[in-house]
């Protein structure tokens, strides 16, 4: 258990901890002032000795250039080295100059490499340097320079002359640590000494000993005050020579250090002695604070052991503060004791309306919750939003258990439930299945929490009935993929096309001129046959073509009432379905048409062709042989249907056409429809496009399509078209070529194509008419300002340039009442629909044959405008 907290020892802390901040705030002032005062005086006299000890350097040096100067100026020196005669010249060296008190005098002739006298043993190394000495002009004084072994030399110089010859050079070598002069004059600083730096570390001029330099420091730019080094060295304090850089006077830091230490035992015991003084004081205080406030903490005690009409008495309390508190303490207890009848009172009062709020608002939930022991899932309570949910009444379910209703469908989710609540405690969120009273299975969210209710394990859950969301859920993707699905027959349908487009274009020539070649050249002649051949090979590919302007759901030019059961007998009778059955012939074909089926608006060729390739698919996907039924019939739906696409209400036609090949796998099922996926054999089936044909045919005409199949077993296409109460028209019979002749008529063919104009222009004067040809929108527009026409052919798509319907727009500008017939690779289209509401004509498909052109420009002369 912690310390318990008491005032008197926070009095006494906080006073302890005031005064010892004050006294180290003061101590320390204090310190600083007197330590630097005492810095001072030390740096003063360390100053003092420093300028003594330079001085003394300079003199000495001083004399060493007068004497040098005297060598060099010293006439028989001068007359030895002018004759070149050596022993004089030493004698008078020797006698002269000796070698004394570090002090060493020598000559050297202008061209000679030998020195009078010779140099030291340890003096050689400075050959190089005496080399550079020796071609000076002027006197020179070097520092010191380090020869090694702790040596260092001051090196002068002056030059030798007779007049301005230049004769020779006096030199003197000054080793200081062998000047016993000098020595003595500084000697009298006791415990001083001279210092050079070398590298990172410091040596006695004298002595020659190594002191490095404190690692700390690692510089000579430390504590200090002034030029005053302190910390460089231990126990030592450095100041920098004038006039010698590099050279440091150094004495001895101890008399400042116990300075200091001084100062710093005196402080201390001030220190304590206030400290001690200070302990004194608050014991004093907390004593006259802390024991009346023990004494009303006793009574307190005593009156909350028995709190019934007992005070605090006022008497024996001495001081004014603690009565106040006393009585303010007596007035707050009997204010507890009246309230705490109305406390209880009114927490009765609400415990009894916070049951009721919790029950409405449990029944309120939409969402079934639970409270159950966790030990045997036995339910202690449930609302009602639970039994809506599983079917059974809140009497039904109390006291029993899941498994007695049977409320798992999947026994595994009940341990995962389980293990989850009883390892962590709570289950969020985890999506099981529940199965209601009458059996049906519904999807549902269960979180749930661990609780502790009447000494028990029990858990709160939360379940919430997510079928309807699932089923939305489900809904939505598959209508995304659908909407993917239809985005990429439209872009794939787009470009089938523009590539179509063009290729009427091309085709026109293949169709068109064979037509005209045939009417010219007789019966007999050997000719007829090729031609024919190119007629067909044309057809079939304008057939193929016909299949992607199917597919780019642009191919539906012809609206008609038409019968499926037609259809389907018709193409029973053609050479197709005779050449299909030959490829297969193991293959059985049986029909099951509703007699009184109803007719439905269309084009004739393009629900051939859908019979044509479902027959075929059916026939490719029993390779051994198997039974193909084509059955129709009538069927109202009053109900939506979903399959592949979803069947609104109304009167249908059905197409179906079932096999027992070998069924479609689901992942091609998805592909089925798209251009060119085929598995079929390659020679027999065509382009690829077949069952892309049979969904745009389907789409155009406003029907459905569903699709079942199963591997192994067969498939079934079921094709919903939408029905008509309009009769079929009576068949007539084809009109003579005399029917639509011309009578001269004037007429201008406008299209950007050569090929396409001159095919028209050679059918259409073949047909008796005048007959004159532009090639863009903009030359027809200028044409007809000087001219007129009885009627246009006027192609709808023309690039660059104006296309056919801004062209009649221009040209009603000139001509209002002008005649025209559309012509397009496309079929019909907006812009088309709209060329026909300003007065336009029929709207002829490329590639234009020559009875298709010639009705469509008579009825269009004939007509009343």
């Amino acid at each position: 258990m912690a310390r318990e907290k008491r005032f008197s020892r926070f009095l006494v802390l906080t006073l302890i901890l005031f005064e010892g901040v004050s006294l180290a705030l003061v101590v320390g002032i204090l310190y600083g002032i007197l330590s630097k005062t005492m810095a001072h005086k030390f740096c003063n006299k360390l100053e003092t000795h420093r300028a003594e000890v330079s001085m003394a350097l300079q003199d000495r040096i001083g004399l060493l250039k007068q004497r040098l100067q005297g060598l060099s100026l010293n006439n028989a020196v001068r007359v030895c080295l002018m004759l070149g005669v050596e022993p004089p010249l030493l004698e008078i060296m020797k006698r002269q100059y000796p070698y004394s008190n570090g002090a060493f005098f020598c000559v050297r002739e202008k061209e000679s490499p030998g020195f009078f006298p010779e140099l030291p043993e340890g003096f050689r190394d400075l050959g190089p340097y005496l080399e550079k000495l020796s071609g000076e002009r002027r006197s020179q004084v070097s520092r010191f320079r380090d020869l090694g072994n702790g040596t260092f030399l001051v090196v002068l110089s002056a030059p030798i002359k007779r007049k301005e010859e230049r004769l020779g050079t006096a030199l003197a070598f000054y080793n200081l640590s062998r000047d016993s002069r000098f020595w003595e004059r500084v000697g009298r600083l006791s415990e001083s000494s001279l210092l050079i730096q070398s590298g990172r570390d410091l040596v006695d001029l004298r002595t020659g000993e190594v002191k490095p330099v404190s690692a700390q420091t690692q510089g000579f730019n430390d504590k200090g005050m002034g030029n005053v080094q302190i910390g460089l060295l231990p126990g030592k304090a450095l100041a920098p020579l004038e006039n010698f850089p590099g050279v440091f006077y150094a004495a001895s830091s101890l008399p400042l250090s116990q300075e200091k230490r001084s100062l710093i035992l005196i402080l201390g015991l001030l220190c304590a002695a206030i400290f001690l003084m200070t302990l004194l004081v608050a014991f004093l205080i907390t004593r006259k604070v802390s024991r009346p406030l023990e004494e009303m903490a006793d009574r307190a005690l005593r009156i909350a052991r028995e709190p019934s009409h007992l005070f605090l008495r006022h008497e024996g309390i001495r001081y004014l503060e603690f009565r106040q508190l006393a009585g303010a303490f007596d007035q707050v207890l009997k204010s507890l004791l009246e309230a705490q009848e109305e406390l209880r009172q009114s927490a009765e009062r609400e415990l009894a309306a916070s049951e009721e709020r919790y029950r409405r608002t449990l029944e309120a939930a939409p969402d079934a919750i639970t409270l159950t022991s966790l030990k045997d899932g036995r339910f202690i309570q449930v609302n009602e939003a639970f039994s809506r949910m599983s079917g059974y009444s809140s009497e039904e379910a109390l006291g029993r258990t899941v498994s007695d209703l049977n409320l798992y469908v999947n026994q595994d989710d009940r341990k995962r439930f389980v293990q989850s609540l009883t390892e962590k405690g709570a289950v969020n969120g985890l999506e099981i299945q529940y199965r209601r009273k009458d059996g049906t299975i519904i999807d549902t969210l269960v979180s749930a929490r661990k609780i502790r209710f009447d000494e028990e394990d029990c858990f709160i859950g939360v379940i919430t009935n997510i079928t309807d969301l699932k089923r939305a859920q489900e809904e939505k993707a598959r209508l995304e993929k659908k909407l993917h699905q239809l985005r990429k027959m439209e872009a794939i349908g787009t470009l089938a096309g523009g590539v179509a487009h063009d290729l009427n274009n091309i085709l026109a020539g293949l169709v068109s001129y064979p037509e005209l070649l045939l009417m010219q050249i007789p019966e007999e002649s050997p000719l007829r046959k090729p031609i024919m051949t190119i007629k067909k090979s044309g057809e079939k590919a304008a057939a193929i073509i016909q299949d992607l302007l199917t597919l780019a759901r642009r191919g539906v030019a012809v609206s008609e009432v038409v019968n499926l059961n037609h259809i389907i007998s018709e193409y029973m009778k053609s050479p197709e379905y005779e050449k299909l059955i030959s490829y297969h012939p193991a293959v059985e074909v049986e029909t099951r048409l509703e007699a009184d089926l109803l007719n439905i608006s269309g084009s004739p060729a393009h629900l051939s062709k859908s019979v044509m390739n479902l027959i075929s698919n059916a026939a490719e996907a029993m390779p051994d042989g198997g039974r193909v039924l084509v059955s129709t019939r009538n069927r109202y739906v009053d109900k939506a249907i979903r399959g592949y696409d979803d069947v609104k209400e109304g009167d249908y036609v059905i197409l179906a056409v079932s096999d027992t090949g070998i069924g479609i796998s689901p992942e091609a099922r998805e592909r089925i429809f798209e251009p060119f996926y085929s598995k079929k054999k390659m020679g027999r089936s065509g382009t690829g496009l077949g069952m892309s044909v049979v969904w745009g045919t389907v789409m155009d005409h406003k029907g459905y399509i569903d699709v079942e199949s199963v591997e192994g077993e067969g498939t079934t296409f079921t094709l919903y078209f939408p029905a008509t109460r309009e009769e079929l028209a009576e068949d007539g019979e084809l009109a003579s070529m005399d029917s639509y002749m011309g009578n001269g008529e004037s007429i201008l063919v406008v299209d950007d194509v050569e090929e396409q104009r001159e095919i028209t222009c050679g059918m259409l004067r073949k047909l008796g008419y005048s007959v004159a040809s532009v090639s863009s929108g903009e030359e027809a527009i200028e044409y007809m300002k000087g001219n007129s026409a009885d009627l246009l052919i006027l192609d709808m798509i023309m690039d660059p340039g104006m296309d056919g319907l801004d062209t009649y727009k221009k040209i009603l500008e000139i001509h209002p009442e002008q005649k025209a017939v559309i012509t397009s690779g496309y079929s019909e289209t907006e812009r088309v629909w709209e060329a026909q509401k300003l007065g336009a004509g029929p709207y002829i498909k490329k590639p234009l044959v020559l009875r298709k052109i010639g009705h469509a420009v008579k009825a269009e002369l004939e007509a009343k405008g």
